[in-house]
């Protein structure tokens, strides 16, 4: 691992340790759908896919390794944050998820003997990376030729400045790296030798408010109020891609767009 490396990464671990109990609930109770839909997309029509070893890397509190495990022989996540392996294994008893197991590494030297595993996946962790590719690599590495990649992440808007975005993304999140758009990720795809087999979209609205105290920020934080003002700055262009709006109760939301990407590695 480079210095630089080491660095952002410790960013991720502090931002994601920090927040580990709030952001866990957040999960549990927003993301169970995104999990399954992943979860049926990696293996819809894939063959003995009930025999199959997945690995979701930077797998948080389980968010698509558990769903996942209902439908393979055995679902492994890694992540670097302790506290998050730690609610993924709690999550796992709680369902009683015995064929997942969670283990603590780096995405980008990820400890399996390449072409080891039959499938990887990468959920809202993309634009963590400060390497997407590089990372996107190393998932290939370890899967098997004929084996899935799949990828789960909030995308730029066709009409964002992803400068803009990013501005406000790492002022909310300083181990935020890149919003990437679905084009660029595609395009990441297919430089890789990836064939997409599926895709799909969906889109949140979700309360400003909210998103900040996943983050770890109370409404009367200098950093909520400096993001606010960011935010509020982009209703009139939506400049960010966020397509914010205020409610007439004061409130204010704005909407994610996610995108998810089943491919297949060629054989």
């Amino acid at each position: 691992m480079t210095h630089d490396d080491k660095q952002h990464m410790d960013l991720i671990q502090e931002r994601f340790t920090s927040t580990a109990e709030v952001f866990s609930s957040f999960v549990i109770a927003h993301r169970a759908t995104e999990g399954q839909r992943l979860a049926r997309m990696l293996t819809s029509g894939w063959v003995a896919a009930e025999e199959a070893i997945v690995l979701d890397v930077a797998c948080g509190p389980g968010t698509f390794a558990l769903p996942i495990a209902g439908r393979v022989r055995q679902a492994l996540g890694l992540d670097f944050t302790g506290a998050m392996l730690e609610r993924a294994r709690a999550g796992a008893a709680r369902l009683g998820r015995k064929n997942a197991h969670f283990l603590r590494g780096n995405v980008y030297a990820l400890p399996f003997p390449s072409g080891s595993l039959d499938a990887v996946v990468c959920g809202y962790c993309f634009h963590h990376f400060q390497e997407p590719d590089r990372a996107l690599a190393e998932m290939m590495r370890v899967t098997r030729p004929g084996g899935r990649v799949g990828l789960v992440d909030s995308i730029l808007s066709r009409d964002g400045s992803m400068d803009r975005r990013n501005a406000v993304e790492r002022l909310r999140d300083p181990s935020h790296a890149s919003t990437l758009s679905a084009i660029q990720l595609r395009t990441m795809f297919a430089a890789a030798g990836l064939r997409v087999v599926a895709e799909e979209d969906c889109e949140n609205v979700r309360s400003f408010e909210e998103w900040m105290r996943v983050a770890g920020f109370a409404e009367n934080s200098e950093t909520y109020r400096a993001v606010e003002a960011e935010m509020e700055k982009s209703i009139a262009d939506d400049g960010a891609g966020f397509r914010p709006r205020r409610l007439e109760s004061g409130a204010l939301e704005f909407m994610q767009t996610t995108i998810f990407l089943v491919a297949e590695k060629p054989r």
